[in-house]
């Protein structure tokens, strides 16, 4: 999502729309909707620019070395979102006895009894059946263990 509202002619300063920005993010509260990019100091901004930035008032100044770093957060969680919806963290639990059940079991602490208990369930979230292997999504599983007061 293309969040710059404004480059000025020569390059001094950059507008990102802050609510752009952090769409969808509940922490954005803050008055200021928009930040200027640049590496000048605030009394050379308003002295310089102070007419073209007057349509952005209140903002809040950030220098590019901070606009870089908030462009690589930015793909890093992008990447990580994609990488989380397609590259699922799997575990097998086969129904035989296998040392893979006793990962599962130490990493929970539960009994293969009871994780088998859990994950027989029709339309199980975390589960994903190959044959007749039981494969949990490791991250769906926690969500799962951490909802719950009582196994």
């Amino acid at each position: 999502m293309n969040t710059i509202v404004k480059i000025s002619p020569n390059k001094e300063y950059m507008v990102i729309d802050l609510v752009k920005e952090y769409a969808g993010s509940t922490a954005f509260v803050g008055t200021e909707h928009y930040a200027i990019v640049t590496d000048l100091s605030e009394e050379d901004l308003t002295s310089s620019f102070s007419q073209e930035l007057d349509p952005y008032k209140p903002y809040v100044i950030i220098s590019r070395e901070m606009y870089r770093a908030m462009q690589e957060t930015h793909r890093n969680d992008n990447r990580e979102h994609w990488r989380d919806r397609f590259c699922h963290d799997t575990f097998a639990i086969e129904m035989e006895k296998l040392p893979i059940n006793w990962k599962a079991a130490s990493i929970y602490g539960l009994g293969l009894h009871a994780i088998r208990r859990i994950s027989n369930a029709e339309n199980c979230p975390f589960v994903l059946w190959n044959g007749n292997k039981r494969l949990i999504k490791r991250r769906l599983f926690e969500e799962f263990l951490f909802s719950q007061n009582r196994i």
